[in-house]
């Protein structure tokens, strides 16, 4: 494990733990340790240096901590929340992250309006921990009551989890309204905050400064005592920047990049056996792309122009869930169906879930579930991997006196997920030499696993520990330990 805590972080940390004592205050101190082990043998220069697993382990450690500040009026309250992971082990080791997502001050002004001064995580359609100031105001209007927030100040995190320097400032401002009744909720969100792209060229590590407009708006409505509603667009847009990849023989020019996402559902509950639901999802990625720069390794650069390339998909999902009760038994069958648009392919994904509760004695649960993937080209584009596929998962557990125990496995018919960073010169979309990269998709996994979660009035414990059935020597084991200290248990 690496020493070198940054003095800040180890001072707040240690003055809270030692103010956790205090009368009122409240919150949470969790450790927990992730190990996870690859194979690698379908990469043929690993397998030649005679590396052929993949190995890392850490320790992460959360503390959320939030108390009374006295003699700053009622109300006023200070707030901690840090994040961090240790590298302790292994060949492929992650970077140590210790971030500081919160450390501010709340202070009443009146009955309707706080200010809030320190870091803060800023309402924002991008993670945006901000160092500065926001303004909370709270409004009413016939049956209607509202919130509107005001922030301001500098980002203190990168969104590839950096701590931004004391000496750098990364500007950030936005606000954010909410307005509900009884039926109906109402949002939106606006903001522009400056950033850090951070890429990789062989062993240079090179720095993108941008800029981001994003906003979002969304809605929900019980339309009546059966039906409810919810949509949500939102959005963010990036000046000029030039991006990865990775390769030291290869420039991405991009003159414009942003994302934009649309999400709704409609749910139908017509009693208490029956529940219906229709989900749409779409997603775009506006890249604008100015061309490709290929070093051929003797000196020479060949550009490329790419006409554009626009990454998106659309999906449409539908659930159908029927209430079982059977004897001392009850839970629910559920048949699912979902069917995605790409570019180059379509998915059309459709199976079943049973899932009992109260099996042969209070508290043991079964969980049964299928489905069948049926994968098309579209526009001309093949299909590398295994189109169709097929997926079982099933397990057993038990809960009770605040103990969840459950084991079982997945069974998935499909070509592993396969990473695309080497290529060559002549056609970089072709990967010569993939790495499977299986281990870190859940769901592209054939294994067993088998898991425990405990939780008192003040501490609590899980423990997780999955096994690849398929690829080598592949597991995971994943342990948590917390405690909860405080008055609100």
């Amino acid at each position: 494990m690496k020493r070198g805590w940054t003095s800040n972080a180890r001072l707040l940390f240690v003055w809270a733990v030692f103010g956790a004592g205090a009368a009122h205050a409240q919150g949470e101190l969790v450790f927990d340790y992730l190990y996870a082990r690859a194979e690698t043998v379908e990469d043929a220069a690993a397998a030649d240096s005679g590396q052929t697993t993949l190995d890392a382990g850490d320790l992460g450690i959360r503390f959320l901590f939030t108390t009374p500040v006295a003699g700053l009026g009622d109300g006023a309250q200070l707030q901690i929340d840090y994040h961090g992971r240790e590298a302790l082990q292994g060949n492929a080791r992650n970077s140590d992250v210790r971030l500081l997502y919160a450390a501010n001050v709340s202070l009443p002004l009146n009955a309707d309006t706080s200010l809030s001064i320190g870091r803060f995580l800023a309402p924002s359609v991008v993670l945006l921990p901000v160092d500065g100031a926001q303004l909370t105001y709270a409004h009413a209007f016939a049956d209607w009551e509202g919130t509107t927030r005001y922030f301001a100040g500098r980002r203190g995190v990168l969104t590839s989890r950096r701590n931004v320097p004391g000496d750098a400032f990364l500007p950030a401002l936005g606000a954010d309204w909410q307005w509900r009744n009884a039926r109906y909720n109402l949002g939106g969100t606006v903001g522009y905050s400056e950033d850090e792209a951070i890429l990789f060229k062989a062993s240079r590590e090179v720095k993108r400064r941008y800029g981001s407009l994003s906003g979002a708006l969304q809605a929900s409505a019980e339309l009546s005592d059966d039906l409810s509603a919810y949509f949500r667009l939102a959005g963010f847009e990036q000046a000029t920047v030039s991006l990865g990849p990775t390769w030291s023989n290869l420039d991405l020019d991009v003159e414009a990049l942003g994302l934009w996402h649309a999400s709704g559902f409609l749910r139908w509950r017509p009693g208490n056996d029956w529940r219906f639901r229709y989900a749409l999802h779409s997603q775009r990625a506006a890249v604008q792309r100015v061309g490709l720069l290929l070093r051929d390794g003797l000196g020479g650069i060949e550009e490329v122009i790419d006409p554009g390339f626009k990454p998106k998909f659309t999906d449409h999902a539908l659930r159908a869930e029927r209430r079982l009760a059977l004897g001392g038994t009850q839970g629910w069958m559920r048949a699912n169906a979902r069917y995605r648009v790409r570019p180059d392919r379509s998915e059309l994904r459709f199976g079943g879930e049973v899932h009992v509760n109260d099996v042969l004695r209070e508290g043991v649960s079964l969980r049964l579930a299928a489905f069948y993937d049926r994968i098309s080209e579209r526009g001309g584009h093949p299909i590398r991997l295994d189109g169709d596929r097929r997926q079982v998962n099933a397990a057993i557990s038990f809960a009770q006196d605040g103990w969840h125990i459950e084991a079982g496995g997945n069974w998935l018919d499909r070509d592993a997920p396969y990473s695309g960073r080497t290529f060559t010169v002549a056609d970089p979309d072709e990967p010569i030499s993939p790495r499977d990269y299986s281990l870190f998709v859940l769901e592209a996994q054939t294994n067993a696993f088998v898991r425990a979660f405990w939780t008192g009035r003040r501490f609590f414990a899980g423990l997780d520990l999955e096994r690849n059935l398929e690829d080598g020597d592949e597991f995971r084991v994943f342990a948590q330990l917390g405690y909860r200290f405080g008055e609100r248990l």
